[in-house]
């Protein structure tokens, strides 16, 4: 398998496979079958992944994807060198030129995502205008690793 179509792949897994919710507002945590709610995601751990995708996609628009990839989950790394990351990215980002706008559009929680291990996973989607004129649905992944924090394991732009 070609590079670019290793890293198109990484880049695009989840967007085929992950159901997202419409609305992009972060949900409560709820109380699980035994009424324990200690377990379950709560407000502020959603809004931790979502700042730190909002961070990380400013790396991306203002073109350090390197640093990005430095910034990625574990998971991605070993999937994709940073060279790799780096060529792929600027093949794919450069026919949209310049980003005008992101909003968000709909925001997901998973636990199983085929061909990722088992985790805690955030996917958000938004859609952005760029400068060239083109409207674009971007989507990153985020995966909750060991030191507890969220970090992205996928980007997506179509």
């Amino acid at each position: 398998m070609s590079v670019r179509h290793r890293v198109l792949l990484l880049l695009g897994i989840v967007a085929l496979v992950v159901p997202l919710s419409s609305g992009a507002q972060p949900a409560a945590s709820s109380a699980n079958a035994t009424g324990d709610s200690s377990m379950q995601p709560e407000l502020h751990d959603d809004q931790a992944a979502i700042d730190g995708g909002k961070k990380w996609l400013e790396l991306i628009d203002s073109g350090k994807f390197g640093e990005a990839w430095d910034a990625t989950a574990k998971y991605l790394k070993s999937s994709v060198t940073r060279s790799e990351w780096v060529n792929g990215l600027t093949d794919i980002r450069k026919p949209f030129g310049k980003l005008v706008s992101r909003t968000p559009a709909k925001f997901a929680r998973a636990h199983s995502i085929p061909g990722a291990p088992d985790g805690d996973y955030v996917v958000i989607q938004y859609d952005s205008v760029f400068a060239a004129g083109k409207n674009a649905s971007e989507q990153i992944t985020l995966m909750l690793e060991a030191d507890n924090s969220f970090r992205v394991s996928g980007y997506f732009i179509r």
